[in-house]
């Protein structure tokens, strides 16, 4: 809880810059239990627990030398960028199967999605739509 202080205000300041809403500032008490320096066994690693592939196509540097993923700002705003992503990709996949949504509503399918992969949750609202 106190890590969750700490990062608690860089956490909604990058949820609010990509209009999303602020119930996914949890997610990391499950990926590190806030814990900026958590290394899973699959190559995760930082507060959001981000793969390396993953952050550097969110812009974060992930190298030999320099590893973005550990730094608690830079992480949360590349994990904004994921979720609104994942929003935008979502909104339009539940919108031609004709569901009408809001991103409140997308909140459980955008956080599966972090793990599961976008493409992954696409084709689960087309197939069984959104309950």
């Amino acid at each position: 809880l106190k890590q969750f202080q700490l990062y608690r205000p860089t956490i909604l300041d990058a949820l609010e810059g990509q209009n999303l809403t602020p119930e996914l500032q949890y997610l990391p008490f499950v990926e590190s239990a806030f814990n900026p320096n958590a290394v899973s066994h699959v190559g995760a690693a930082g507060l959001w627990q981000i793969m390396p592939a993953t952050g550097r196509t969110l812009g974060l540097t992930v190298d030999g030398v320099v590893d973005e993923r550990y730094d608690p700002s830079r992480a949360t705003y590349a994990a904004a960028k994921y979720f609104r992503n994942s929003v935008d990709k979502l909104s339009e996949t539940a919108f031609e199967n004709g569901h009408t949504v809001t991103p409140k509503d997308l909140n459980p399918f955008v956080i599966t999605s972090y793990n599961y992969g976008v493409a992954g949750m696409r084709r689960a609202v087309k197939q069984v739509g959104l309950n």
